[in-house]
């Protein structure tokens, strides 16, 4: 039986930390596949430098910033550089033809991307190999995908084979797989979305029915709120499956939310685990929850817009939701929030041009009869609640808008989603982290307006 580990670029970023996490892979007792996602940041500095040489700016300099802090780490670890020359050769030359040819096409993009995992993977294993029993499998060769370059989509059955083929002839107690990449048909290189390594460590936990999936990241597990945001978030040691698919929806970065459905499919439980700490459980995310704990998180999501269909006359438009989300989703437009009644859609800010062309396209009859207005607010955040007791949240509606007024926090919109284990609603940006702290304490029930608290108790 095989378990499988994912380590995040949160903790990929010192010399320090990768002997740790050789200290706790070596003290594995079962075969151990192990995931890594790129260094700290690398992918985003990949990705600006590549934005620099299309626009033909100097992108040089940049680059070699991220060619040295590799090597460094490499020579920290105390290895010779020589095995990664042929990668270094690599990169140099996809970035001079993007600044030559000023092309920075998704294909492109993707193999760009994909360096991050390749560097990260590669110094590891050559790190690991002198200390333990380990072997290298690339994952161009076994993850493979259609071509829809930066969120491509897996072929489970072509993966499925190559990897029991690949595993068939491993001798060794661990694995190291790099997160994120993949390859096409015509063996192009792929990635999987953002937060990519995640939906590898699930896709492998699924294939081989892993007994469990170790996710390691620089903090304990999963808190009530950001403790970035709110300073006396809550530990939660456990949640289930449908309030994590929530949490990761709504803006947890706890694990992507395209990891969740290979994780369900076979019952896989996850740990979220502390690599400072080692020895503690952390968060388990399986089918159970810990029903002490009635709220498992306040999240955000920020730099969206709402879309507000408002009904000039009182007239019935037939199949009205339907014609929203058919416009919506034949151009590739996520819906992040989405109140029925009153027709409010929430997107991110990045897709507002293609949402108000796709509504105006589907409703050009209505607008001209001046039957309904489209009405557009920007730099809004979603707020989530996330409970296993959503009634309990319905219930003190009206206690928690009054505690809102209180603080001077006007709420946009309101709604149930199809969840059953959410409810949302639209604030201003500026105003997210303050209605995050105001939510989060008036359901902690902590003394933050008196007469609210007393109602609770």
């Amino acid at each position: 039986m095989f378990k499988v580990c994912k380590f995040g670029g949160s903790v990929l970023h010192t010399s320090s930390n990768i002997i740790k996490i050789l200290d706790i892979i070596s003290n594995q007792n079962q075969k151990t596949i192990i995931i890594f996602s790129a260094f700290y940041q690398q992918t985003d500095a990949l990705i600006k430098t590549a934005e620099l040489a299309n626009q033909g700016l100097e992108y040089y300099p940049k680059l070699l910033e991220i060619v040295n802090f590799h090597k460094n780490i490499t020579f920290d670890l105390e290895l010779k550089i020589d095995f990664l020359t042929e990668t270094f050769d690599k990169i140099f030359e996809v970035y001079n033809k993007v600044f030559t040819n000023k092309n920075l096409c998704p294909q492109i993009l993707d193999e760009i991307m994909s360096f991050g995992e390749k560097l990260s993977t590669l110094i590891i294993f050559n790190f690991f190999s002198h200390k333990i029993n380990v072997t290298l499998v690339n994952a161009e060769e076994i993850i493979k995908t259609d071509s829809n370059f930066g969120a491509a989509k897996v072929n489970f059955e072509e993966t499925i084979i190559n990897f029991n083929k690949a595993l068939f002839n491993i001798t060794q107690k661990y694995i190291i797989l790099g997160g994120f990449i993949g390859s096409n048909q015509h063996k192009q290189v792929t990635t999987l979305g953002r937060n990519g390594s995640d939906y590898t460590a699930a896709i492998i936990s699924n294939i081989i029915k892993a007994n469990c999936l170790e996710i390691w990241k620089d903090v304990d597990g999963i808190y009530t709120a950001d403790p970035k945001i709110v300073k006396n978030a809550k530990f939660i040691n456990m949640v289930s499956y449908s309030e994590m698919s929530d949490l990761a929806f709504f803006g947890n970065k706890v694990i992507a939310m395209t990891a969740m459905h290979p994780i369900v499919e076979n019952n896989i439980a996850v740990y979220i685990k502390n690599i400072q700490k080692p020895l503690s459980i952390g968060t388990i995310i399986s089918p159970q929850t810990n029903y002490d704990h009635k709220i498992k998180g306040v999240t955000k999501i920020d730099n969206c817009i709402l879309f507000e269909i408002v009904f000039l006359e009182n007239i019935a438009i037939v199949n009205f939701s339907e014609r929203i989300n058919k416009a919506l989703s034949k151009n590739n437009i996520h819906i992040l929030f989405y109140k029925v009644q009153e027709y409010a859609i929430c997107i991110k800010q990045n897709e507002s041009h293609a949402t108000e062309l796709a509504l105006n396209i589907e409703f050009s009859d209505e607008i001209a009869n001046n039957n309904i207005i489209i009405n557009k607010t920007i730099n809004q955040s979603i707020i989530a609640i996330i409970s296993y007791d959503i009634n309990y949240i319905s219930q003190i509606n009206k206690d928690l808008f009054l505690c809102l007024a209180d603080y001077k926090i006007e709420v946009n919109n309101i709604g149930k989603n199809n969840s059953t284990t959410s409810i949302t609603l639209v604030v201003d940006t500026k105003v997210a982290d303050k209605t995050i702290n105001v939510i989060h304490a008036f359901l902690i029930k902590e003394d933050i307006v008196p007469r609210i608290t007393q109602k609770l108790i």
